[in-house]
């Protein structure tokens, strides 16, 4: 059986949007929203580093770095988490939580 991430491609995920009730908090969802941007940027759910996340963020305008704000209990799983720049794996539970709350307009609620 497939999962979600091999059934949705980050273009099917609406960023335009908040997040809203995805990952339980403000914060969580927006920096979601980012690594979904960073994916679609990139065409695939790839791993990425920190360090690439962190630098899509300040191309964006932001200068304070990128926080996770606790992305890793939804399926943004650090490889190596004492690593000072760890890969990300992005697991289907982080797809589907994302694309439940946004997908893109008419393949789900508005």
């Amino acid at each position: 059986m497939k999962n979600a991430t091999q059934l949705l491609t980050p273009d099917d995920i609406d960023t335009t949007k908040h997040f809203f009730d995805a990952f339980d908090n403000s914060e969580r969802e927006t920096s979601a929203s980012y690594i979904v941007q960073l994916c679609q940027k990139r065409g695939s759910w790839g791993n990425f580093t920190y360090e690439e996340i962190d630098r899509f963020y300040q191309e964006c305008g932001w200068k304070n770095g990128f926080w996770m704000n606790g992305l890793q209990d939804y399926g943004i799983i650090p490889d190596d988490p004492e690593s000072k720049n760890p890969t990300y794996t992005i697991h289907h539970i982080f797809v589907a939580r994302c694309y439940q709350s946004s997908p893109m307009k008419g393949e789900g609620h508005e």
